[in-house]
């Protein structure tokens, strides 16, 4: 539904009278449905059918792997603020993922993103101006935030989204939520258009010549000087990002307040072992033979040269 949210879960006749023609080849065997006089079985298992046949059609569509234990909860368009100007995406809810592509007239969805929804969070952005009924979509490789065309859309998409987002997350157990509480969310990107200067150094102005730059880390636009240095950020992947210069200074000084820490307990551990170590003349009661032979050979040594120096 074109402006907003189609949910399977909310439209089950729309799914029941789905053309069985026009699903994948792994659809075309389907299954009669079981032969009874109850009829919330028969509906149920209609429904459970049609809402398996959206789920394969929106992962050819998307060009994702087949897989039988994901089913779709809800599918629409939503304007996506981008860097230079917004632009509508449609969006696919699973209830394990949540994915969006480029609008297309073609048989495949151009440029699918998909993000793991145990990694999703859902922050409210206040209206402003002609931009209402908004929500950031915040994960550890991307963060961006989506306008829909009503109030009510956004609701049904932002209950949706929480409500299996931390069904994934008790899924993934209590080790996973830990891990997970501990990376950092990628930034929001601020639009060029909100930008007439450089916002690390408020001197560059932007025109045709000095182009905008966004700083991977905190998401502000700078210009070429002010963002020349690059940093490997593990939440958005194992490649050096472009960075502004603040950023640069932040992560060197807790990168240097790292090694410091961990040189600490090197050296910590280190006088603990020393202070530990027996002393040669006094051996343990466990001590193996061969341990004993080499330690009276170096308390003899030890002994000459003692009475050679006096």
């Amino acid at each position: 539904m074109i402006g907003s949210l189609a949910s399977v879960d909310e439209f089950p006749e729309r799914n029941q009278g789905t053309d069985s023609s026009s699903t994948s080849s792994t659809n075309s065997k389907v299954q009669k449905p079981p032969l009874t006089h109850n009829y919330s079985i028969q509906s149920q298992y209609c429904f459970e059918e049609a809402r398996q046949r959206e789920a394969n059609n929106a992962q050819k569509l998307l060009n994702l792997p087949v897989n039988n234990k994901q089913f779709l909860v809800a599918k629409g368009i939503l304007t996506k603020i981008c860097r230079k100007r917004p632009k509508q995406r449609t969006f696919y809810l699973f209830n394990d993922s949540l994915v969006y592509a480029n609008i297309s007239y073609g048989k495949l969805l151009a440029h699918p993103h998909a993000f793991k929804l145990e990694e999703v969070t859902i922050t409210d952005v206040s209206d402003s101006g002609i931009y209402r009924h908004g929500f950031t979509i915040e994960t550890p490789k991307k963060s961006f935030t989506v306008y829909a065309s009503l109030a009510e859309e956004k609701r049904r998409w932002v209950e949706s989204i929480d409500q299996y987002a931390e069904a994934a997350r008790q899924a993934a157990g209590k080790d996973a939520q830990t891990k997970l509480s501990l990376v950092t969310k990628s930034p929001v990107w601020i639009p060029n258009s909100e930008a007439t200067h450089c916002m690390v150094c408020s001197v560059t102005e932007f025109t045709l010549v000095q182009r905008r730059h966004h700083c991977r880390n905190c998401g502000k636009v700078v210009c070429g000087k002010c963002s020349q240095y690059r940093w490997v950020l593990p939440a958005q992947g194992p490649n050096k990002l472009r960075i502004c210069k603040d950023c640069h200074e932040l992560l060197r000084s807790q990168q240097e307040k790292s090694k410091k820490a961990t040189e600490a307990g090197k050296n910590d551990s280190a006088s603990i072992n020393d202070k530990l170590e027996l002393p040669s003349q006094r051996l343990p009661v466990f001590a193996p033979p061969s341990m004993l032979i080499d330690t009276l050979k170096y308390n003899k040594r030890t002994f000459r040269k003692k009475l050679r120096s006096n």
